[in-house]
């Protein structure tokens, strides 16, 4: 049974493997691999995957940071005997999954074109191939690629009207199509007078998302201004949010949950609301928008 470790390039089985993995470059290259050898230099890190066969190290790989948003994929390695298994899928999927939760947005990497195998992996790991960057830029036997990665986000969500960036709050409301250009006086108004005001936060303390319901905390709640930064949509944000809503000890009681959504009716959906059947049941007043 295949397993795989996280773990640094200190560790003895990573040590061993890489030592097999140059032995396999000279034997494909020869004396042309010497001129790669001193960019395959593993300093310290601590970013390394190493796959094993019960208790047998037979792969591995890391990466290294290049630049603010990029890793760099090195020393991908499966012994000989162990290839066509799926070993490699599985350190190249923890490689990019391990840089996908820190936060890096693209990976890139240089294999040889003596390595057809290695082309065809990262191939179907949608790795495009790119003009050779950096210290491969005027060498032939070079085949660099790169891959834009899934976007992972840590954050939390936390509620209470104290706890909101009303500034952030403001700046992603006035970009919705229900409030354009509205104020911060009317955001922590409408805050200060609901049930519930949810926020999410990344690590680094950044409001990315918000929410709010009004309620009477027994039969009925609305939810409205749920909004989600631009960029962390697509991550399941705003149904944990909603969730989060749901779940809450303060609105345990309430069983007439309702919203209004012009596009994201798919959503709300997975979370379980369902489209109104009764349409003609509802009615409103719509007085013209207030100058504040």
């Amino acid at each position: 049974m295949f397993s795989i470790i996280r773990t640094s390039s200190e560790n003895k089985d990573f040590r061993e493997l890489i030592i097999q993995l140059d032995n396999d470059l000279n034997a494909r290259y020869g004396k042309e691999q010497s001129e790669y050898d001193k960019h395959n230099v593993i300093e310290l890190i601590d970013t390394v995957v190493v796959a094993y066969d019960g208790n047998q190290p037979v792969g591995c790989g890391c990466f290294k940071q290049y630049g603010n948003e990029t890793i760099e994929i090195k020393r991908m390695f499966v012994k000989n005997e162990m290839r066509g298994k799926g070993i490699s899928k599985m350190i190249l999927k923890e490689l990019e999954y391990w840089a996908e939760e820190k936060g890096y947005l693209y990976s890139i990497l240089e294999t040889g074109i003596g390595q057809p195998e290695a082309i065809g992996l990262y191939e179907k790991f949608n790795y495009k191939r790119i003009d050779n960057y950096g210290q491969y830029a005027n060498m032939p036997n070079s085949v660099c690629m790169k891959k834009t990665l899934v976007k992972r986000i840590n954050y939390k969500i936390v509620d209470g009207y104290n706890k909101m960036d009303f500034s952030r709050v403001t700046e992603m409301l006035s970009k919705s199509y229900w409030s354009p250009g509205i104020k911060i006086n009317e955001v922590e108004k409408g805050a200060l007078n609901s049930a519930l005001v949810v926020g999410v936060f990344t690590i680094k303390g950044v409001q990315i998302g918000y929410a709010r319901a009004i309620s009477d905390k027994t039969r009925f709640a609305y939810i409205l201004d749920v909004y989600v930064d631009e960029g962390f949509r697509k991550n399941g944000i705003g149904q944990e949010m909603i969730k989060y809503i749901l779940n809450h000890e303060e609105l345990k009681d309430v069983y007439n949950w309702t919203l209004i959504t012009k596009d994201a009716h798919e959503v709300y959906k997975k979370v379980g609301f369902e489209v109104n059947n009764r349409p003609n049941d509802w009615m409103v007043i719509k007085k013209e928008r207030p100058e504040r």
